[in-house]
């Protein structure tokens, strides 16, 4: 997996970016396609849209940005907060979107084969979970989310 730099507060887009092996403009254009298809107007950039809409909003904006990237099955999370937890020790194996939620927010990273991707890192590399949690602080994680992208057929 290609690591992509998230521009402010785009987790979401940037882990749909890694997800799909594009870059994170590729993932934004997509993003305004979608935002326009769902009857909304594009504010310019991913926050700026997404950052200040609803919860179900982003949801709907998340998922027809997902499927206007060849990912029609999978439903990426935008709140953490409102999903169910897997657990401290996630299983990731395969492919997906790992999302943690901390006091003031969450954040979503892309994973493949035991690697976790963070699109706020400086690196370009992937991390263990392990190394992810002692550079973050596990105490600072309330919440782990993760969602796998479904197999292919």
């Amino acid at each position: 997996m290609k690591k992509v730099q998230q521009k402010h507060n785009g987790c979401v887009l940037a882990t749909l970016a890694m997800l799909t092996d594009i870059s994170y403009e590729e993932a934004e254009e997509q993003a305004r396609v979608a935002v326009i298809e769902t009857g909304l107007c594009w504010n310019g950039n991913w926050w700026n849209t997404f950052g200040y809409v609803g919860r179900d909003t982003a949801r709907t904006i998340a998922n027809v940005t997902a499927s206007q990237l060849g990912m029609t099955e999978f439903m990426p999370v935008t709140r953490v907060r409102d999903a169910q937890s897997t657990g401290d020790s996630p299983n990731l194996c395969g492919k997906g979107q790992v999302s943690v939620e901390f006091d003031v927010g969450g954040h979503s990273m892309a994973y493949e084969n035991g690697l976790v991707y963070d699109p706020s890192y400086s690196s370009d590399q992937g991390e263990t979970w392990s190394d992810y949690l002692l550079r973050r602080g596990p105490e600072n994680i309330l919440k782990v989310v993760v969602t796998p992208l479904p197999a292919r057929t």
